[in-house]
This record gives C-alpha cells, sequence and structure tokens, in this order.
C-alpha cells in the first residue's frame, strides 16, 4: 500500500538560514529571506556587478572570507587614504577609519580578524601595523622593515608577509598571534606587487619581476618551490586570498606596458586555469574570497579609480533562488 510520502515525497524544510554543509538537489524555504532555493549546479565562471563603493581608488588593501564580509581598506583617489568600508553581499557602509593613512599597504584576514600594514604615504606607514576586529582598529607591534606593494596571506595568528621593491625585495616576514613580528624564509624571487593565496602551511604566490613574467611560487612553512606557470603575466592584480592554495583566484592587473587586465586564473593546486574575465579591467584592485567558486573585486584603476564592484562565480555546486520566470 503506498504512503503520503512515495505518492507526495519529502517536505520542503522551513530554515531560518541556508543550510550547511548543503546537499546536491536539496531544496529548502528561507524563512529570514522568504525565498524558496535549491543547491544546483553552474556550469561555467561568470562575473556580476556589485553594489559600487562609497569612495573610489586604487592600490587598496583587501581582505575577507566572502564576498558577504569583504574589507577595503586605504589607497589613494588620490590623496592617500584611510577610509575602510565593509561589504554585505549588495552595498558598501563606510566603517571605522584606520589609523593610518596608506598607498599600497598589504592585508589579509577576515571581516573580525584583519590585518593592515605597511604602505608609502606618512613617515611611519611603511612600518605601522594594525589589527581590525570588525569594529575598531588596534595598532600593532611595529615592523621590522619599511614595506610597500608587499604581499600577504594566512589568518593573523599565522600571517606571511613578502617584501615589495623596497631592498632586500625577497625578504619575508611571519606575523604570530599576539602580535608579533619575525623573520621567514626570503622568497626565491621578487614577489613585490604581486598576489597570493592560501596559509603559512600551504601558500601560492605570483612573482613580479622586471618584465612581464608568468613565475608562481609555493610557500609551505618555510620552504620555497616552483609553482605552476601562470597563463598570462600580471602584477598589481588581486586574490581570493583566504581561499586554500588549491583554490586561489588571481584576477586583474596589469603588465610592464601598463596595459590592465581583466583575466581570471585558478590554481589547483598544480596548474593555473583560465576563468571568466572580468567586466571591467582593472589594476591595483583589492580582492576577498575563500573558495574557487565565490570571490569578489573591488576597487582598481583603469586611467581613473574605480569604485566599481564585481561578484565571481565559479563553476560547481551552488545554491539559486526559485523564481517564477
Amino acid at each position: 500500500m503506498s504512503n503520503y510520502y512515495d505518492i507526495k515525497g519529502q517536505k520542503v524544510q522551513n530554515l531560518a538560514s541556508d543550510p550547511s554543509p548543503v546537499q546536491d538537489g536539496q531544496v529548502w524555504y528561507n524563512t529570514t529571506s522568504n525565498a524558496a532555493k535549491f543547491e544546483g549546479y553552474v556550469s561555467s565562471s561568470s562575473w556580476a556587478t556589485g553594489g559600487a563603493m562609497n569612495t573610489a581608488r586604487r592600490q587598496v588593501a583587501g581582505f575577507g572570507e566572502s564576498p558577504t564580509t569583504a574589507v577595503v581598506v586605504c589607497g589613494q583617489n588620490p590623496p592617500a587614504l584611510a577610509n575602510t568600508e565593509e561589504y554585505s553581499g549588495t552595498a558598501w557602509t563606510n566603517v571605522t577609519a584606520n589609523p593610518q593613512a596608506r598607498v599600497k599597504p598589504f592585508g589579509f584576514g577576515t571581516l573580525t580578524a584583519g590585518l593592515v600594514g605597511g604602505g608609502e604615504s606618512g613617515p611611519s606607514s611603511g612600518t605601522n601595523s594594525g589589527e581590525y576586529d570588525g569594529t575598531s582598529w588596534t595598532n600593532s607591534a611595529t615592523i621590522p622593515l619599511t614595506m610597500y606593494d608587499s604581499t600577504g596571506i594566512g589568518p593573523i595568528a599565522a600571517g606571511v608577509v613578502v617584501h615589495g621593491p623596497q631592498s632586500p625585495n625577497t625578504a619575508v616576514l611571519l606575523y604570530a598571534a599576539g602580535g608579533t613580528w619575525t623573520t621567514g624564509t626570503s622568497s626565491p624571487g621578487f614577489i613585490g606587487s604581486g598576489s597570493a593565496g592560501g596559509t603559512e602551511a600551504a601558500g601560492i604566490f605570483t612573482a613580479m619581476v622586471p618584465g612581464d613574467v608568468t613565475t608562481s611560487y609555493e610557500y609551505a612553512s618555510g620552504t620555497w618551490t616552483a609553482g605552476g606557470a601562470l597563463n598570462q603575466a600580471r602584477n598589481r592584480a588581486a586574490s581570493g586570498a583566504q581561499a586554500s592554495q588549491a583554490q586561489t583566484l588571481v584576477f586583474g592587473g596589469n603588465i610592464a606596458d601598463a596595459t590592465v587586465k581583466a583575466s581570471t586564473e585558478l590554481y589547483d593546486g598544480t596548474c593555473w586555469s583560465v576563468q571568466a574575465d572580468m567586466n571591467t579591467a582593472r589594476r591595483g584592485l583589492g580582492g576577498a574570497g575563500s573558495t574557487s567558486t565565490s570571490a569578489l573585486a573591488f576597487a582598481g584603476y583603469t586611467g581613473s579609480d574605480q569604485a566599481a564592484t564585481e561578484e565571481f562565480t565559479g563553476a560547481g555546486p551552488a545554491t539559486k533562488t526559485i523564481t517564477t520566470s
């Protein structure tokens, strides 16, 4: 004899938030957003326009683990800026400004535990760093080197920062819980103005040396090895730096003649693969994200300072909203 579930199937769950983890094909109703949703599949990557920043700028620091927890800090318009903004997934909100106006700072971490440091503007900006807790800034330990155009990865309890174009341009500094800086193993090549992703135990850095190069280096607890070659040379690009080494996205940037790029590449732990181009080619932009299927690009320079934001969706499982159209 048939029963209700054989005839009608399982009931759709009413949930206050989207489930995690979610199963392929799962259907639910989000009572907070009043939307029916399901876990589907995206066959190819794409970029979509997001909300514009309140202040257009370039040479920013960006960090955050997702497109709904992104932070943009400092940069120039010009002049040098201290402005901080947070992204909700649809719009940017001005929040507490960084204590130091900075151009070309580095940044890494999450919305509630981020670090920004270095920069070119001001007498002490290159050696100053500060932690962000999602509400306020706290000055951290003085950086042992003057740094700008540097590149950082990891959580702030175990950060790795590779020096910029200043001498010594292969120096590496490690940041630890409690706000201490120590010297790490020098990189095998110049990584200033590069991009990166991963952690202290497994990271990936793209190089920048005079001329156009496609070099990348893997980093693992002080050991450097050759990474896969990029499909396109670039510097002053951005990345989803909170992603694992095998899910790191790099996007935008420029080549030596200042031609700006819209291209996006994904590292799988061995090779870089071409993804969808951004809608706006730019350099000196910021990025956020922690997976290969979701990232945020913002700010930058195209000949003028940009406030544009773009949201990346990669191929793979994706939550979709059910509509009547």
